[in-house]
């Protein structure tokens, strides 16, 4: 007997085994990949050729995430938008630096992250962006490009100084022909000539040099003495300065002081002046009445006294000749012959 086959009940096992097997892969992977991923960016100064979006990232050789975008930003046209994920665990500080790389022979690209000291704080947003920045760091294609290059120009510059010290050899040549010729030698001769004839001066007044180095020797220890005495006269004279200065500023104001008392006293005399013109002019008119009356009366009266001064001495006079005058009275004068 043909045994009979339900196909439609083979085909429901199918599709049920097959939704199983889906669900059981999917619930797999979600249960697998729960890492809690934070994004930063960095800007990449050469070409990222061979660096494509969920390329790796890697910490010190471990991966630790993925290249979640790429892109160039018009604000920095020289270089490349490069945006990661990266797991939240890793030690991301402000310090990492982010190279490009090449794996192995086949030329894929990657981000590997280096360096972050343990002391330094995370990375920030900085205003105007959406994600922390990271460093970058030249790649090593780029680094012994630049050492190549560095290397030929310092082999440029060696060569351009072997030229230049083959060009001062060939010269220092040419002098040294020029020092060895003939004339040269001759005027050596005689230089040294002239060199031996100033040795044998300086021994013949040997004892001459000795005399003045020692005399030397006694006006260098003078001068030690005297300088050791000089901040002892620096202070004096300062003092010195100091007191003058003093002396300086009370004359000043001395000066000062007798200045004003001088404009005080010429200030009085003025007054006192003036005073006195006043006064004068206000007795002019009794002095000129005083004078036209009283001044004859007065010259009449002097005369009167003159005559009795004089009466007076001739008196006393008399008196000292005679002292008896004065009992017996005076003695008539005897006239004249011929009265």
């Amino acid at each position: 007997m043909d045994s009979k086959v339900n196909y439609a009940f083979v085909g429901l096992v199918v599709i049920i085994l097959s939704v199983a097997m889906l669900a059981t892969i999917l619930w797999m992977t979600a249960a697998t990949d729960r890492r809690v991923y934070h994004s930063y960016q960095v800007y990449i100064k050469e070409s990222v050729s061979g660096l494509n979006r969920k390329a790796l990232v890697k910490y010190r050789g471990v991966e630790v995430g993925e290249v979640k975008d790429i892109g160039l930003d018009p604000t920095r046209p020289s270089e490349v938008w490069v945006l990661l994920d990266i797991e939240s665990n890793t030690p991301v500080k402000r310090d990492t630096m982010a190279t490009l790389a090449t794996q192995g022979l086949t030329g894929l690209a990657y981000i590997e992250l280096s360096g972050g000291s343990v002391d330094a704080p995370a990375p920030e947003i900085k205003a105007g962006q959406h994600y922390p920045e990271l460093i970058a760091k030249p790649s090593l294609l780029v680094r012994l490009d630049t050492a190549f290059s560095k290397v030929m120009k310092d082999f440029e510059s060696i060569s351009g100084l072997g030229d230049e010290l083959l060009k001062n050899l060939n010269g220092v040549s040419g002098v040294a022909r020029k020092l060895l010729s003939e004339e040269n030698q001759l005027r050596g001769v005689r230089i040294l000539e002239y060199i031996e004839a100033i040795l044998h001066n300086i021994a013949a007044h040997k004892d001459d040099i000795e005399h003045s180095l020692v005399a030397l020797d006694k006006t260098l220890e003078n001068t030690a003495a005297a300088s050791a005495r000089l901040p002892n006269l620096l202070a004096k004279l300062e003092k010195t300065l100091e007191n003058v200065e003093q002396t300086t500023q009370q004359a000043s104001s001395l000066i000062s002081d007798t200045r004003q008392d001088i404009k005080q006293t010429t200030q009085a005399m003025a007054q006192i002046s003036k005073g006195l013109s006043s006064s004068v002019n206000s007795s002019r008119h009794n002095v000129d009445q005083f004078s036209r009356q009283a001044l004859p009366e007065m010259t009449a009266s002097l005369r009167e006294l003159h005559d009795l001064l004089e009466s007076l001495q001739r008196f006393s006079r008399s008196l000292e000749q005679k002292p008896n005058m004065l009992l017996l009275g005076k003695p008539k004068s005897n006239p004249a012959p011929g009265e």
